[in-house]
């Protein structure tokens, strides 16, 4: 082997080991670089998950408020059969949104004491104890609490075409049919059948 020969063998073994060597730290560099990036992209995710936790409890949150914000329905009950006020008292305590307030044996008591606070659901018997029946006394409780949602809870079939031409009656209701008096009040105030309810 000549000196020439021997030179260029050392220029090239020099080119390997200087290429060997650039491309470690390339390398080394690129894992670095990835892990780096990697770690920012796993903190990106705990971010965007710690997001979606705050804004499900900012959901819940809103949901309770909401709950909490719904006024109470101020009951009233024109009924002078103590068992079916009895019934309407026991219907009513399912839903904590309702509370009764006035509990009336004829439609002139009731008149006479009108709730404190505006009414939200006024249950009312057409037979009554009183020389004013029900229908003709809707009008004048319509007139007091003009926010009020009137049902006529009643034993008699037949008076329901007349209540369905009275405007100041909202619901018909037959006294065999209580389990629907709760449904049917929730729904005339557009409030969930669900939400609110009173544990046993």
């Amino acid at each position: 082997m000549t000196s020439s020969d021997r030179t260029r063998g050392d220029q090239i073994r020099g080119d390997m080991t200087h290429g060997d060597h650039a491309n470690d730290d390339q390398i080394r560099g690129d894992m670095t670089h990835g892990d780096h990036a990697n770690g920012h992209r796993a903190t990106g995710d705990d971010h965007a998950t710690s997001g979606d936790h705050a804004t499900s409890e900012g959901s819940m949150a809103m949901q309770h408020d909401d709950a909490e914000a719904t006024p109470m329905k101020i009951l009233v009950v024109i009924e002078d059969d103590p068992d079916v006020q009895f019934l309407v008292k026991a219907v009513f305590s399912m839903d904590s949104r309702f509370t009764v307030t006035n509990v009336a044996k004829t439609a002139e008591e009731a008149l006479e004491t009108p709730p404190t606070s505006e009414c939200g659901i006024i249950v009312l018997d057409h037979g009554l104890a009183g020389p004013l029946p029900g229908l003709a006394a809707a009008p004048m409780l319509k007139e007091l609490a003009p926010e009020a949602k009137i049902i006529m809870f009643t034993a008699h079939a037949a008076l329901q075409v007349r209540a369905d031409t009275e405007p100041a009656i909202d619901a018909f209701l037959l006294k065999t049919d209580p389990e629907q008096l709760l449904p049917l009040a929730q729904h005339l105030h557009g409030l969930s059948p669900q939400a609110s309810t009173r544990s046993a």
